[in-house]
């Protein structure tokens, strides 16, 4: 009968100590996420007219958080959006010290009229992000530009609603957890004062 009690103590405090790793693994993949330097591309204006040169910014915003990589490789490429050829493309290195290595400002002159992509990668963060410009020959009219500034108004509303569901599913997940390892410690808590006082000599 003792052998059993003991054997059902050690099963629990095994079950408690598995069930601890996994929610502290969930509780660092959480933060981590949240405080990871993330990757942005910005440009002057959304629209231009050939002749005129686009401003490129690409950058890491970590709101504070310190990126411990010793070197950074970029690569920034511009596409055509209708069919995805190459147009221009910059790659540079950056050690940790050097003024690239979180951010760097370009510049590109387009010589056709068309929609772009410009796409940003960064190999030891394994991100990317994309922002797309258009190309015109004359100015549009009012109607176009207000149509336009819509659209892109619409998209960035439907990106931080995205964001905010991703963030709202994690939070949920984590407080599942930690919820479920709350219950099972006082399981576990319970049946050890049940088995110490079974242990305790009448």
């Amino acid at each position: 009968m003792c052998l059993r009690t003991c054997r059902k103590a050690g099963f629990l405090i095994m079950l408690f100590f598995v069930l601890t790793m996994f929610v502290v693994s969930s509780c660092v993949l959480h933060v981590s996420a949240e405080a990871f330097p993330r990757l942005y591309i910005k440009t002057d204006k959304d629209e231009y007219l050939i002749g005129e040169v686009v401003k490129i910014h690409v950058f890491l915003d970590g709101s504070g958080v310190r990126c411990l990589c010793y070197k950074h490789s970029w690569l920034v490429e511009v596409r055509n959006a209708a069919n995805g050829t190459l147009i221009k493309k910059w790659e540079w290195e950056a050690l940790a010290r050097e003024k690239t290595f979180m951010e760097n400002r370009l510049e590109w002159l387009p010589r056709k009229p068309g929609t772009y992509h410009i796409i940003v990668r960064l190999k030891e963060h394994n991100q990317s992000a994309t922002k797309t410009v258009r190309v015109v020959e004359l100015p549009h009219s009012r109607i176009t530009e207000t149509i336009t500034v819509t659209t892109i108004r619409t998209m960035t509303t439907t990106h931080k609603v995205t964001v905010t569901r991703e963030k709202s599913i994690v939070d949920t997940t984590f407080m599942f957890y930690l919820s479920t390892l709350i219950v099972l410690l006082i399981i576990i808590i319970v049946e050890s004062v049940i088995l110490i006082k079974k242990l305790k000599p009448s």
